[in-house]
């Protein structure tokens, strides 16, 4: 009777540590899955925290680039009025950043072609702040379909001027396997020209290059500085 007794006994705490067990580890679930909502909840803060800074660091970005592009045009061009200017940077910022450049490289390109002279002419017959051939104007306006037949007097407006040097330096990139080097020569030297020298295996010339490189290194460096002290 005893024998039994101790069997019934040890049988109830056999079950009763099994129920506690699962019990434990219903709790133990419970509490699993309140850490995890409580870890992806904090991550999501964390994320979105990240995300605001970046966007406005990207912000503050912008406005410091566009306001070095307004002082370096203010450099060159003692004649564009405020209105203009203000304009023009904002122009060559979006463009730029739509066609995935540099707004600082295109400013270097257009400083190199006409010190920001929109009235600016070559002996070549280039035009305007990025010095386009009213031929090479037409054909870039005719293939990305321009919202404007383009005539030799619009390439002085440097709204129009700019759209269609940034989309032809774009086109030019393309051309030449995403070779922005190759690219920025052929702007200066000429598309077939480059191609007839590559081909013929001749130097190409590296003094255009050169010398973009050089004022995009400087305005560069500008703009850093001038962000490092705003983050």
């Amino acid at each position: 009777m005893v024998r039994k007794l101790d069997n019934l006994i040890n049988k109830i705490k056999v079950q009763n540590l099994i129920l506690i067990l699962l019990v434990l580890s219903f709790i133990d679930s419970i509490y699993q899955s309140y850490l995890k909502k409580e870890y992806i909840e904090h991550k999501n803060i964390l994320v979105k925290q990240i995300d605001y800074k970046n966007q406005l660091t990207d912000s503050l970005k912008a406005i410091i680039m566009k306001k070095k592009i307004s002082i370096i045009i203010k450099e060159y061009n003692k004649e564009l009025q405020p209105y203009d200017i203000k304009e023009l940077a904002n122009l060559i910022y979006e463009e730029s950043v739509k066609l995935d450049f540099d707004p600082l490289f295109v400013t270097s390109i257009i400083v190199t072609e006409s010190e920001f002279k929109t009235n600016a002419k070559s002996h070549k017959g280039a035009l305007g702040l990025m010095q386009l051939k009213p031929s090479t104007a037409k054909y870039i306006a005719s293939l990305i379909g321009y919202e404007k037949t383009i005539r030799k007097t619009d390439l002085f407006n440097y709204k129009h001027n700019v759209k269609l040097g940034i989309e032809y330096l774009k086109y030019l990139v393309k051309r030449f396997d995403g070779d922005l080097d190759l690219a920025t020569i052929a702007y200066n030297l000429g598309e077939y020209k480059v191609v007839k020298k590559r081909k013929n295996g001749e130097k190409l010339p590296k003094k255009y290059l050169l010398k973009v490189n050089k004022k995009y290194k400087n305005f560069k460096n500008r703009f850093e500085n001038e962000l490092n002290n705003f983050l």
